[in-house]
């Protein structure tokens, strides 16, 4: 079920969505919090450039960020 607060953000149509893809935000870079324009210019987005979107992808790599889920099944003896 979808949350109502997420259901009411929704654009209700297309043309709706597509503009608020064209609208320009700035938005904090969540590597190094620089100021970031969001926009379909913005080639690193979310990242305010290539070194902080591979910072960011070191730390997934090193887990050291992780998505909360159920633990993964213990391997069998087929695999």
């Amino acid at each position: 079920r979808v949350p109502d607060c997420v259901r009411l953000a929704a654009p209700k149509t297309e043309s709706a969505a597509q503009a608020m893809l064209d609208q320009e935000r700035i938005v904090p870079c969540p590597t190094c919090r620089k100021p970031v324009r969001w926009g379909r210019g913005s080639r690193y987005r979310p990242f305010c450039s290539e070194r902080c979107r591979l910072i960011d992808l070191g730390e997934w790599a090193e887990e050291r960020y992780r998505i909360a889920g159920e633990p993964a099944p213990a391997p069998t003896e087929d695999d």
